[in-house]
């Protein structure tokens, strides 16, 4: 195996694992940002922002090996979900971020994540 495969695959466990962590973090986050908002919640929204970008930093870099042999993301389709949150962010629209994080944040880390565990399973076999 090429180092830099295993250097994706290493990569791949490391989205895994922060995932787990991440996703319960953006769950609270749109509970907080609907209606429950503390006095930290924004502080927040920006850290689990950084690990967003920490996971997309290693959905790029893994990307062209999880689509080589079929399509399984659609980088445009996720790129505009992230936009969206970007957007409302900007915006100050607390009701649509935390929409944008139910609809299009969560689904894409959980998904990222299955594919990835699936994947790494497949590496082993």
């Amino acid at each position: 195996m090429d180092d830099m495969k295993k250097e994706q695959l290493e990569a791949l466990q490391i989205a895994i694992d922060y995932t787990g962590k991440l996703v319960p973090a953006f769950r609270t986050l749109a509970v907080e940002l609907k209606g429950e908002k503390h006095d930290d919640t924004i502080d927040f929204l920006n850290q689990a922002i950084e690990g967003l970008n920490f996971i997309i930093e290693i959905f790029n870099a893994t990307l062209s090996l999880l689509n080589e042999k079929e399509e399984l993301f659609q980088k445009d389709v996720i790129e505009e979900k992230i936009q969206a949150m970007n957007r409302a962010v900007a915006n100050k629209d607390d009701v649509a971020t935390a929409e944008a994080i139910e609809d299009g944040i969560i689904p894409f880390l959980e998904i990222f994540a299955q594919i990835s565990k699936i994947f790494l399973a497949g590496q082993e076999a």
